[in-house]
């Protein structure tokens, strides 16, 4: 039945990337200091959310404001939420442009159809708890200041940090002239561009989902779900060929 092929699908996945980071550990980087940290893309961000949702949460309950169970987030949602993120400052550095782009933020959008990366049930909690926008990215902020990542890179301005960003394709990294931090994938970015992409999610700029129009892939309003014209196995299927086909041109 449905439920079996989406168990079997998640423990295809679950395997595939334990494989992935296995193969790092036990050969290369056992102590996930150099190229294991591939597997901390989006962390940095997703992090600071995630602190930020948990904290949320305990002054709802001291406040005895209910906590609508489509706001709650867990760390594999905060982190897919930060993926988008990542995206759009690879965007508005001009890493990441066209097709490149579309296929990377096609992966959370395909899976969004129940809004699990949505921002919005979020918003609406802060809402009720006072939380405003410039509250909640200072705290995302904060915790950002103190990832352990930034001991690998060379970042003596307090406005700067350090973040993990793609180029053209999904996957492929940016890089640095950092030696330091171009082995572990990492790149120095300005606080207020990450500022910027947490502003666009705290007004519901990333909740959208992913769908086919006219043969092309593009990404619709998450209240017009609805009327998604393909269906996710279409979607998927679309979105593997680019995959590929964007693999192949690197080759």
């Amino acid at each position: 039945g449905k439920r079996d092929s989406i168990l079997s699908f998640l423990t295809t996945i679950n395997r595939e990337v334990i494989c992935a980071k296995a193969m790092f550990l036990a050969y290369s980087d056992p102590f996930e200091k150099y190229r294991a940290l591939l597997f901390e893309y989006a962390h940095t961000l997703g992090h600071g959310v995630e602190a930020f949702v948990n904290d949320l949460y305990l002054r709802a309950k001291k406040s005895n404001v209910e906590i609508p169970a489509n706001a709650l987030r867990l760390h594999g949602q905060c982190v897919g939420m930060a993926v988008l993120w990542a995206g759009e400052m690879s965007k508005n550095l001009g890493k990441l442009e066209g097709n490149g782009f579309l296929l990377h933020q096609s992966f959370p959008y395909l899976f969004n159809k129940y809004g699990g990366f949505c921002f919005r049930p979020i918003r609406q909690l802060c809402d009720k708890l006072g939380v405003e926008e410039e509250e909640f990215c200072e705290s995302v902020l904060q915790v950002v200041r103190r990832d352990n990542k930034r001991g690998y890179c060379a970042c003596d301005d307090p406005k700067k940090s350090v973040d993990q960003l793609v180029t053209s394709r999904p996957g492929k990294m940016l890089g640095s002239p950092d030696p330091n931090a171009e082995v572990r994938y990492l790149v120095e970015v300005d606080e207020e561009w990450q500022k910027e992409v947490l502003s666009k999610a705290f007004h519901g700029g990333f909740d959208r989902v992913a769908d086919l129009r006219d043969g092309s892939l593009c990404f619709i309003p998450w209240e017009q779900r609805e009327s998604q014209q393909a269906s996710s196995s279409e979607i998927a299927a679309h979105i593997r060929r680019g995959v590929v086909s964007a693999y192949q041109a690197d080759i």
